[in-house]
């Protein structure tokens, strides 16, 4: 189909994205998000935002922060309860970086033995889950 660049996903992406613009409300907008994401291969799926992060904090304050998840609620009340967040590898990428992070470089520090113990409570946790 031109414009649709090899997309995996049995809908194209403007379907995708009509679907997404004509959301009625979070909860349509989220499952929409969900789906779309699970065509790429992405199974759970975290988003988070804060109104306030300050400039010398790396997230905003959790209590102040609006969560979206697919993941069981056990899980994210350990990920959550336990500041998990905080040391989660992707997390702390993407709170200082723009763009994509493969999480192959993620498994390899863990092979390497390069995580932080921290970072390891996550990792098994994610196994876990």
């Amino acid at each position: 189909m031109p414009g649709d660049l090899g997309d995996p996903a049995p809908e194209p992406f403007l379907g995708r994205l009509e679907r997404l613009c004509h959301a009625g409300t979070l909860t349509e907008l989220w499952e929409a998000h969900v789906e779309a994401m699970a065509a790429y291969g992405f199974d759970r799926l975290i988003y988070a935002s804060t109104r306030l992060r300050l400039p010398d904090e790396m997230l905003g304050d959790a209590d102040d922060a609006i969560i979206l998840s697919n993941h069981p609620t056990a899980y994210l009340r350990e990920f959550m309860r336990a500041e998990l967040y905080t040391s989660a590898p992707m997390v702390r990428w993407a709170a200082t970086h723009v763009g994509a992070r493969s999480w192959r470089q993620v498994i390899e520090a863990w092979e390497r033995g390069e995580l932080d113990p921290a970072a390891r409570r996550v990792w098994e946790l994610n196994r876990r889950f």
